[in-house]
């Protein structure tokens, strides 16, 4: 071992070096130097290859063979050699030391106390799941302290903003869908139930909006329907009688279409009973069909008896040339919903030039209201002969309305007549 062998280079060393300390006092202090660092980097080679076996029996061993090789010397150099000789000892615990010290400043970087570990771990796994909302004030629950709450913050969580927004300055969209809510509907103004022709509140949904409106799912009488020719029952039906005039009008936007309400006193005369005429509207797509073919507008004239019975006579416009009996009614055209116009001084518009000539020919059965409650018993009087309307026209009407139409019901065996 090493170790075992440090003191006899010792004594070969100073025995070496002995003559010429006597003679020298600086070259024997020189020698000594020498010698002690040699026998420091051969302990030091021994511990770090751990070829030491004990501390304190080492140290022993270098003390004796230093005492023995300053044997004679002057007070001063043994004193100065043995504070070498103590540095010398303690060199293998500062080698040490500093390993030790590098193993600290290692373990340090994952040394932590069990709090701060948990806490660590706690904060790391504080981040808000995707998809889950931060509560955000008048929300409705209590929000803690943090940087979602601060006012004006914004916090994406699952691409949803948490954040209060700003009120904005745009106008909440006008048209028939104008107090829908995303799963349902709410009152109008009127304080009936809100119903339109697309979504939640569509015809599809119609039964489900209020109980007056069921018979909209389950009547079986219901309007419009697809009119077949195999389906006809051909016979002589009495004409129906128009007794209609020219009169000042009003026309209105209702939300739901554009409504003309005559100011004569107009009505017609069918299956021998007397129905007034309480106002016109339109449709767009038109909602009846006949064999299959739709037509692009109609025109839906609601008439009343006097024991409540309803009878409605319908118009089909096809695209083609410009109606101006038409153009005279879309000139009045209200902006907006819920706005009307009055006919100025002078101005006046007979329903009657906006039938075909044809009036002889036409299909009938009966039906229902074709919009809630779809109250069924309505007397259904369609022309089979359309008018036109032009493009632009059709175009205006879509603009200011939409769509408007409700799906076509099934026939379920009824009657349906066609007069010759």
């Amino acid at each position: 071992m090493l170790a075992s062998k440090t003191p006899n280079a010792i004594k070969t060393v100073a025995e070496g070096v002995f003559p010429v300390l006597v003679g020298s006092w600086s070259a024997s202090l020189l020698a000594l130097t020498a010698a002690v660092l040699v026998f420091g980097g051969a302990a030091c080679a021994a511990e770090t290859k751990g070829e030491t076996k004990g501390e304190s029996k080492g140290d022993a061993v270098i003390e004796s063979e230093l005492r023995k090789a300053l044997l004679g010397k002057s007070a001063l150099t043994g004193e100065l050699l043995m504070k070498t000789g103590e540095e010398i000892k303690s060199a293998p615990k500062n080698v040490a030391a500093g390993k030790s010290g590098a193993n600290v400043g290692k373990d340090a970087k994952d040394t932590r106390g069990p709090r701060e570990s948990k806490e660590g771990k706690q904060a790391e796994s504080a981040e808000a799941p995707i998809g889950k909302k931060i509560a955000m004030p008048g929300a409705g629950s209590p929000v803690g302290k943090s940087e979602a709450s601060t006012p004006g913050a914004v916090a994406v969580v699952g691409h949803e903003l948490s954040a209060p927004l700003a009120k904005s300055n745009v106008k909440k969209p006008a048209g028939p869908d104008a107090d829908r809510v995303e799963h349902g509907a709410t009152a109008g103004a009127n304080g009936k139930p809100h119903w339109g022709y697309s979504g939640a509140v569509g015809p599809d949904s119609w039964a489900k909006l209020a109980a007056e409106f069921a018979t909209c799912a389950r009547g079986r009488r219901q309007s419009p329907i697809d009119i077949l020719d195999r389906e006809l029952s051909t016979l002589t039906l009495e004409q129906v009688k128009f007794d209609y005039s020219a009169a000042t009008f009003q026309i209105v936007h209702n939300g739901h279409t554009i409504e003309v309400r005559p100011g004569a006193n107009n009505q017609i005369v069918a299956r021998s009973k007397n129905y007034r005429l309480t106002q016109f509207h339109f449709h767009h797509p038109a909602e009846e069909r006949v064999n299959g073919k739709g037509f692009a507008l109609d025109a839906h004239f609601v008439h009343r008896a006097e024991d409540g019975e309803l009878a409605v006579v319908t118009v089909l416009f096809e695209e083609g040339a410009a109606n101006p009996e038409l153009q005279r009614l879309w000139d009045h055209m209200p902006l907006d919903v819920n706005d009307s116009m009055r006919s100025g001084e002078g101005v006046t518009f007979n329903p009657l030039s906006i039938l075909p000539a044809e009036r002889s020919k036409y299909l009938q059965y009966i039906g229902s209201l074709t919009t809630p409650p779809c109250t069924e018993g309505v007397v259904w009087i369609v022309f089979r002969q359309p008018v036109t309307a032009s493009a632009e026209q059709i175009a205006l009407f879509r603009k200011m309305v939409g769509m408007n139409a409700r799906p076509v019901q099934p026939v379920n065996g009824r009657l349906i007549k066609a007069a010759n």
